[in-house]
């Protein structure tokens, strides 16, 4: 690297210079360093990985970047065809890990996470910039209209900007991420659509009492990021047909409206951290008979019981029970006694975060796959039989249970890497 052994001014003065990279700014010791880095890129084997060095670097705005955010923004942008989820995750780690040998990349805090040096970032823009793959604030003015025409990619992080333009025609435009400076930028209704070709949309941390209308033009969107908004009516999404990944996380959202149950092709809900959700309309969740992955931790509890002539104005847990290709779910139930018996007694879980009552911190403490916790005075067994290769098992407030855990699961707990017992009076 041009910058080895090299004072932390010069690193200081190069980002400087890196601040709007174009290959023109590329001169003296800053080419060096775009050179080594370049050909770092052109030795990589193939597109696919060349593809998803680029994704990476746009991703990348504060912090690690978690391999699971790659993989579904990979998907959306077909970056892993005609394989199974469990194989596309794979091939994404094995994608990271090429990258890191490379040196493009940087291990994270975990084998969960990555994160990639800000001169190497600023390089891989100015590459996507040069071969129109995307635009970002960092790299040329990205209302520019001459460059919307052939542009892939627009990432936009910028806090100078209050109100976007009046329907751009940015017709091969397949991913857009706009993480807002101002919780009060304003989007035109008419702003998206000349992006009809658009996959994945990310707009986080905006106010909108209703969304634009042409965002439900979007016809081949197939992920809509709303992380972090203040959202009023969302009324319409069921629109969006091809809609396989719809992310609501820490929105102040209070209903689920009905039409949602029309993305049959959902595979991907998280309304984590939605703690003002109270309503799900019956019916929504059982209709979402392609969902893999439902993310619901320390948000809706208003779950009722489903019995004879059920005309409840609130989803029931035995929606869960349709969802037969789920293999990943966090949920929050308050009362036992609502509980299903077999519940999960068909499931195909491979990771699982369940709180069971009350007093629990969401937070995770360890990093787990499958997690369990009781904080319960009725003894429940079954959950804890249902439920395989629990890694983390926490037992708060049981009665009943003898000396020894022998009585809660016959077979043991082979993967149990973590045991939480607490006000238990007899274990």
């Amino acid at each position: 690297m041009a910058l080895r052994d090299k004072g932390v001014f010069k690193w200081r003065n190069a980002l400087r210079e890196l601040g709007r990279p174009s290959v023109s700014n590329f001169t003296g010791s800053l080419a060096e360093v775009y050179s080594s880095i370049k050909l770092s890129y052109d030795d990589l084997k193939s597109e696919e990985l060349k593809a998803t060095f680029l994704l990476c670097s746009l991703m990348k705005y504060s912090g690690d970047v978690s391999i699971m955010e790659l993989f579904k923004y990979g998907i959306s942008l077909g970056l892993f065809e005609d394989i199974s989820p469990e194989k596309a995750q794979n091939k994404v780690r094995l994608l990271v890990h090429e990258l890191e040998s490379s040196c493009l990349l940087l291990y994270g805090h975990s084998s969960d996470w990555f994160t990639i040096h800000d001169v190497v970032r600023l390089v891989a823009i100015s590459i996507a910039s040069r071969d129109q793959y995307a635009l970002t604030n960092e790299a040329t003015d990205w209302l520019g209209k001459d460059a919307l025409g052939s542009c892939k990619a627009i990432f936009i992080h910028d806090g100078n900007i209050r109100e976007l333009p009046e329907g751009l025609k940015c017709p091969q435009l397949n991913f857009f991420i706009m993480l807002a400076g101002s919780p009060f930028m304003k989007v035109p209704d008419n702003f998206f659509t000349g992006m009809t070709n658009l996959s994945v949309l990310n707009l986080t941390k905006m106010h909108f009492l209703s969304l634009p209308s042409s965002l439900y033009l979007l016809v081949n969107l197939q992920t809509l990021c709303l992380d972090q908004c203040m959202l009023g009516n969302i009324t319409g999404i069921g629109d969006l047909k091809n809609l396989k990944s719809l992310r609501l996380s820490h929105s102040d959202i209070k209903l689920l409206p009905k039409d949602i149950g029309q993305l049959t092709q959902l595979r991907i809900l998280d309304v984590s951290n939605c703690c003002k959700l109270k309503v799900i309309s019956p019916n929504v969740i059982s209709s979402l008979s392609c969902l893999e992955e439902l993310s619901m931790g320390n948000s809706f509890v208003q779950w009722e019981v489903e019995g004879l002539n059920f005309e409840g104005k609130n989803a029931s847990l035995n929606g869960l029970k349709h969802l037969s290709k789920l293999t990943s779910l966090e949920i929050h139930i308050k009362d036992v006694r609502i509980l299903p018996r077999d519940l999960f007694s068909k499931n195909n879980l491979r990771r699982y975060k369940i709180f069971i009552g009350d007093e629990w911190e969401w937070l995770a403490e360890y990093e787990t796959s499958r997690t369990l916790k009781l904080n319960t005075s009725i003894l429940e067994c079954g959950i804890i039989r249902q439920l395989k290769r629990i890694e983390e098992l926490c037992l708060a407030e049981l009665q009943g249970v003898n000396n020894d855990l022998y009585q809660l699961d016959e077979e043991g707990f082979p993967q149990l890497k973590h045991l939480h017992i607490q006000n238990n009076a007899r274990v």
